[in-house]
C-alpha cells in the first residue's frame, strides 16, 4: 500500500487550487463596485427575512399580528439603506467642496497631530461616518466632530514619504445594516520621520559624539595621549618645563595633545529591514543635531543617490520606510564615498536580522573606510529577552521580529568594527555593545535563551 506523501496531487486538487485563486482575483476586482453596494450582509439577511415571513405569514396563514411586524421590519432596513445612500452622496458633495490644507503634511511616528483639515459634514440621524489611511499605511486616524465641524487627527506608526494620499472614505448606519465605502485620492506630500525617542537628551549627545574622550565630536582621537615631548630646534623657550628640566636633567617643552585628524569627512547610511525604526530615530539625530561634522553625506535603502544637506537627508531617510524600499544599495555607497575621499562611515542597522544582513557582509567584505555599526532598540533588556508563557498567552502581544542584537554582532564581526547601541526608549547608550551582549546572554543574567 503505497505511503500518503508518494500519491501525485491529483488533478481535481490543481483545479481547486486554481479556482481559489481565480475567485480571489475576482473577489479583488469587485471590491470596489461591492463598496459601493449600500446592503451588507446583515442587510441582505433582514430583507430575505422578512420576505420569507411576508410569504409565509401573510400570504399563507394571514397572520395579522406578525405580518405588520414584518412590514415594519422591512421598512426599516429599506429605509436604512437609502438613508446610507443618501448620507454618502451628500457626503462625497462635501468633500470635494471642503477645502484641504495638506500640499504638505510633515509627520512624526508616534505622535498624534492634526491635519488641518475641517469641513462641515451633512447631518442625517442614524448615520456615522470615518474613514482611514490607505497611503501612507499603519497611521491612525481619529475623526473629531464638533457641531457637525469634522477635523482629523492621526498618529502614524512608521516613516515614510508619499506623494499620494489615499482614504478609505465609510459611511454606516447604527444599525450595520448598510454601508458605503469608497477611495478619496489627495495629490498630497506626506513625510513621516522616524521618532526620537529619548535619544535627543543631552547626555545621550554627549555618549554618541564620545565624552570625555573626544575633545571635538567632529575629529578622531589620534595621537599620543601626551602633553610634552623633547626639546626640538626652533621650540619656543616658552614652552619649556624647567622643573622637569631640573629633576632630570632634560629639556622637555608642552605640547597640546592632537586629537583631530587632518579635515576629516564622515558618511552614514541606514540599511532598511526588519525592526529598523529605532535606528532610524536613531538616524535623525545624528542629521538634525550634525554630528557628522563638515561635508558629511548620507544615503539609505530605498534612495538611489545620496543627500548632502539636512533636508534632502531627512527625505532619504522617510522614504526608507516605505514598502517598496527595494534591494540595499550600501555596496554602491561605500565604494563611492571611498573614492570621494571620506575616512569613516556610520552603519545604521535594524535591530532583527534578516535576508540584509548577507548584503550588508558583502558589501564591508572589501571596502576600507573606518566602519561604525549604530544598532537602534526600543528597550535594552526587553529586547534581549522572550517574554514568559504567561505573558504571551494572556497578553497576545502583536507578532513583531523580535531583535537579536546578539546575532549581528556575531555576524558582523568579522569586519572588525566597533558596534554601538542605542537605547531609544530609555536615553542610554553602549559603547561596548560586543561585550555587553555577551555578559546579557550569559546564564542566569536574564538574557536570551
Amino acid at each position: 500500500m503505497p505511503m500518503i506523501h508518494d500519491v501525485p496531487r491529483s488533478t481535481a486538487f490543481r483545479w481547486l487550487m486554481g479556482a481559489g485563486r481565480l475567485v480571489s482575483r475576482l473577489a479583488a476586482r469587485l471590491r470596489p463596485v461591492l463598496d459601493l453596494f449600500p446592503a451588507t450582509m446583515a442587510g441582505l439577511f433582514v430583507l430575505g427575512l422578512c420576505a420569507a415571513g411576508f410569504w409565509y405569514l401573510g400570504v399563507l396563514h394571514k397572520d395579522v399580528v406578525l405580518l405588520p411586524a414584518t412590514l415594519v421590519l422591512a421598512l426599516l432596513a429599506v429605509g436604512m439603506i437609502l438613508a446610507v445612500g443618501l448620507g454618502a452622496a451628500l457626503t462625497a458633495r462635501a468633500l470635494r467642496r471642503a477645502h484641504f490644507d495638506d500640499a504638505f503634511l510633515r509627520l512624526e511616528a508616534n505622535y498624534a497631530r492634526r491635519t488641518g483639515i475641517r469641513w462641515r459634514a451633512p447631518l442625517l440621524p442614524f448615520i456615522e461616518l470615518s474613514w482611514e489611511w490607505l497611503t501612507p499605511p499603519e497611521v491612525e486616524v481619529r475623526t473629531v466632530s464638533r457641531w457637525r465641524q469634522v477635523s482629523e487627527e492621526v498618529r502614524p506608526r512608521r516613516r515614510c514619504l508619499v506623494d499620494g494620499l489615499i482614504r478609505r472614505v465609510q459611511v454606516r448606519d447604527v444599525l450595520g445594516m448598510a454601508r458605503v465605502v469608497w477611495r478619496f485620492e489627495r495629490p498630497s506630500r506626506v513625510m513621516i520621520l522616524p521618532d526620537r525617542g529619548r535619544l535627543d537628551q543631552t547626555t545621550v549627545l554627549r555618549s554618541l559624539v564620545g565624552g570625555e574622550d573626544h575633545p571635538d565630536p567632529f575629529g578622531d582621537a589620534h595621537g599620543d595621549r601626551v602633553e610634552m615631548r623633547q626639546y626640538a630646534p626652533g621650540d619656543s623657550a616658552r614652552n619649556i618645563l624647567w622643573k622637569v628640566f631640573a629633576r632630570n636633567r632634560r629639556l622637555m617643552v608642552r605640547m597640546p595633545e592632537r586629537a583631530l585628524t587632518a579635515q576629516p569627512r564622515t558618511c552614514a547610511y541606514l540599511v532598511a529591514g526588519p525592526s529598523d525604526e529605532p535606528s532610524a530615530g536613531l538616524a535623525r539625530v545624528v542629521l538634525e543635531r550634525r554630528m557628522l561634522g563638515e561635508g558629511w553625506r548620507f544615503g539609505a535603502d530605498g534612495s538611489p543617490g545620496f543627500a548632502e544637506n539636512l533636508d534632502s537627508a531627512l527625505e532619504i531617510l522617510a522614504r526608507s520606510g516605505n514598502p517598496d524600499t527595494g534591494p540595499p544599495g550600501l555596496a554602491a555607497f561605500l565604494k563611492r564615498a571611498e573614492t570621494d575621499g571620506y575616512q569613516n562611515c556610520l552603519v545604521f542597522l535594524p535591530a532583527a536580522s534578516g535576508e540584509w544582513l548577507e548584503e550588508v557582509r558583502r558589501a564591508v567584505a572589501g571596502s576600507r573606510l573606518g566602519l561604525t555599526w549604530m544598532v537602534g532598540l526600543d528597550g535594552l533588556q526587553t529586547s534581549l529577552e522572550r517574554p514568559p508563557l504567561w505573558k504571551r498567552l494572556l497578553l497576545r502581544p502583536e507578532p513583531t521580529m523580535p531583535a537579536d542584537p546578539l546575532r549581528l554582532a556575531e555576524a558582523l564581526q568579522s569586519a572588525r568594527a566597533p558596534m554601538v547601541l542605542c537605547d531609544r526608549k530609555e536615553g542610554r547608550v553602549v559603547a561596548d555593545a560586543r561585550q555587553y551582549l555577551k555578559v546579557q546572554a550569559r546564564p542566569g543574567r536574564g538574557g536570551a535563551r
